[in-house]
């Protein structure tokens, strides 16, 4: 695990000087998330106490939405962009002639987005509840970011299968874009799922986005932490059942490219 920690490191300061280098880049996410943020806010404000399911405050609703759908989509897609990348620019060309094994290598290429990802959801997280003057409980916030990384675990397995799958066809797969189009409309993160029709609330459900945000937004409210049972049940029950899938089908994707020598086609 050595050469692991190596590629995360490098990665990750790959990852931070590329950032540095374009610094209007980052002002731009700022002005989105704040200009993301009023728009909640006031909205929120608008229609406070109409919308049924949501306890307390919109705003700690919509913004805990807002930052786990954020993650979760760098966790999701971050694989696949940073393996076209440096499929592109020869990078995993170079990497594959290293003494780490190549899969050390392609599981460290979005340490930065995710470090990156991490650290915003907390912000706006932090914000949510700062504006709204709520304070969660140390115990319901210290296991909901264990119940975050249940759920950031699930969405890199999909990831990876969606990296996998760019290795092999160097293009571009539906999959992440089905899987983050439905959380986005029917996982929860803006409304509850209960004001959907039966049959859109179930494939909200369905999304790893769902139970992940069921809850933490019990453990952040200070909700009887039984109530967050179920949904870290199904969390764990689908890395248990995508994590071998990912591994077949990343390991056979690697086989592949190193097999025919088309680790740098396009």
């Amino acid at each position: 695990m050595t050469g692991l920690l190596f590629a995360l490191r490098a990665f990750l300061y790959l990852g931070f000087v590329e950032a540095m280098s374009y610094p209007l880049a980052m002002v731009d996410r700022l002005v989105n998330a704040v200009a993301l943020g009023i728009i909640l806010y006031f909205g929120g404000e608008m229609v406070s106490g109409a919308i049924p399911g949501v306890e307390g405050s919109y705003f700690v609703f919509a913004m805990t939405g807002v930052a786990l759908m954020g993650l979760f989509d760098a966790s999701l897609t971050s694989f696949k962009f940073k393996v076209r990348h440096y499929q592109l620019n020869g990078v995993l060309e170079a990497c594959a002639m290293t003494r780490t094994p190549l899969w050390q290598l392609l599981l460290a290429t979005p340490a930065y987005d995710l470090v990156r990802a991490f650290g915003q959801a907390i912000v706006l997280i932090a914000t949510g509840h700062f504006v709204a003057g709520t304070a969660p409980p140390l115990a319901g916030a210290m296991l909901a970011t264990v119940v975050v990384m249940l759920g950031c675990a699930t969405f890199m397995c999909l990831g990876l299968i969606s990296a996998s799958a760019v290795l092999v066809l160097k293009g571009g797969e539906p999959l992440t874009r089905l899987v983050s189009m439905g959380s986005l409309l029917f996982g929860g993160a803006f409304f509850p799922r209960s004001l959907l029709p039966d049959w859109l609330a179930a494939v909200g459900g369905a999304l790893p986005l769902a139970p992940t945000l069921d809850a933490v937004r019990a453990l952040l409210s200070g909700a009887d932490i039984e109530l967050a049972g179920p949904p870290i049940a199904r969390l764990a029950i689908s890395v248990v059942i995508l994590a071998p899938l990912t591994a077949v089908t990343f390991r056979a994707a690697l086989d592949r490219v190193l097999r025919d020598g088309s680790m740098a086609h396009y």
